[in-house]
């Protein structure tokens, strides 16, 4: 797993803060969903963005589901939901 991370500085009023900004990669089954999943419970400072987990049926991938940190879920690709071609 690989950890890319973007620090910026901004004022806010007379504070300063860090805004950060962190990307995850790394091969499937690496546990980068779950540290996402473990690091958003276990702190208190708000966070945003989403992660997308593979929908399976019968061991064969038919789709994707798109889960945001704050809680929302949804489909975001499935083999049976149809839409307008893009070629």
């Amino acid at each position: 797993m690989a950890v890319h991370a973007h620090f910026r500085r901004k004022i806010q009023g007379d504070a300063m803060t860090t805004p950060l900004n962190i990307l995850f990669t790394g091969p499937p089954g690496c546990g980068k969903t779950t540290l996402v999943e473990k690091i958003v419970r276990h702190t208190n400072t708000p966070a945003t963005g989403f992660f997308t987990r593979e929908i399976r049926k019968k061991g064969k991938r038919v789709g994707f589901s798109i889960s945001t940190l704050d809680g929302k879920q949804g489909v975001l690709a499935h083999k049976n939901i149809s839409g307008p071609y893009r070629g």
